[in-house]
């Protein structure tokens, strides 16, 4: 029982220091403005592996079918910057606020990112 105990707790200390090697930029919160409802718009969000391995994109799950995103498939390797492209296509008038959730492979957190919009 104190094996798995301590296996798990190595397990979430490895998490944890990998989620804190990973920059994102613009940051993890993208405001697109005034948007017209049905009409896609696209921002992307950059990141830089700045932990000692290579990082895999596993997944990224969303919020909502009206944010698509597309990820780079290989390996980003120490210190390379990566892509992510979302498309956003707001259903309705009114805010919104959509997150997209990014799992590497290894890291057991995900890794939480936003998009603001006012659909009219």
């Amino acid at each position: 029982m104190r094996g798995i105990l301590i296996i798990g707790l190595c397990c979430f200390v490895f998490s944890a220091l990998h989620a804190q090697d990973i920059r994102w930029s613009p940051g993890t919160e993208i405001d697109l403005g005034r948007l017209e409802v049905r009409t896609d718009t696209n921002c992307s969000f950059s990141f830089q592996n700045q932990t000692a391995e290579p990082l895999v994109i596993e997944t990224i799950r969303t919020s909502c079918g009206c944010t698509n995103p597309k990820w780079p498939s290989g390996a980003i390797a120490p210190g390379e910057t990566g892509q992510i492209e979302v498309t956003f296509t707001p259903n309705h008038a009114g805010f919104h606020r959509k997150k997209l959730k990014v799992f590497f492979v290894g890291i057991r957190k995900g890794h939480s990112l936003w998009i603001e919009a006012e659909g009219y």
